[in-house]
């Protein structure tokens, strides 16, 4: 993951920055063997100033790739994105949050398929192709991807798994 503070620049959290990682994701995604369907992602955002809009940001930019994805329609905390992507059966999993940071930051997280946080070995093949991305790039799939909401049914889903100590 990243995370820095806001404002403008390749070097902080701003939406040209979050759509750049994103395309790479969408790129990483898009390297898995054998998929019988469209990849799907699981997007996440804490109460942070411009959390949301980084998210949306996120949404587009997967669904301009092709990706599938579910977006989350209220602020969630980190461990109910990991349930997320498990429960929805997700490729991968996005977080916007600076977790314990100062307020001036924001962050984004990448989760797998497991609902982990990447390992350094995927957290490298994503900054690879982060680095093959032109900060205006247009790119986009032929078929776009299709966006789905999720909210406090979610929330519920969650909170019963915990409640009944149930894994994923």
């Amino acid at each position: 993951g990243m995370r820095g503070k806001m404002g403008a620049g390749t070097n902080w959290m701003n939406t040209i920055t979050v759509r750049r990682t994103t395309v790479a994701v969408a790129r990483w995604l898009e390297e898995f063997p054998c998929r019988p369907k469209r990849p799907v992602a699981v997007i996440g955002y804490d109460t942070r100033l411009n959390s949301e809009l980084y998210a949306q940001t996120a949404a587009e930019t997967l669904l301009s790739h092709g990706v599938d994805v579910w977006i989350s329609s209220q602020n969630m905390p980190v461990p109910a994105l990991s349930f997320a992507v498990r429960y929805l059966k997700a490729d991968c999993g996005i977080m916007i949050t600076a977790s314990h940071n100062p307020k001036e930051y924001n962050g984004y997280k990448v989760y797998d398929d497991r609902g982990c946080q990447i390992d350094e070995a995927t957290a490298r093949r994503i900054e690879e192709h982060m680095e093959a991305v032109d900060c205006f790039e247009q790119e986009t799939a032929t078929e776009k991807g299709k966006l789905h909401r999720f909210g406090e049914e979610m929330k519920e889903q969650y909170l019963q798994a915990l409640y009944n100590n149930l894994a994923f």
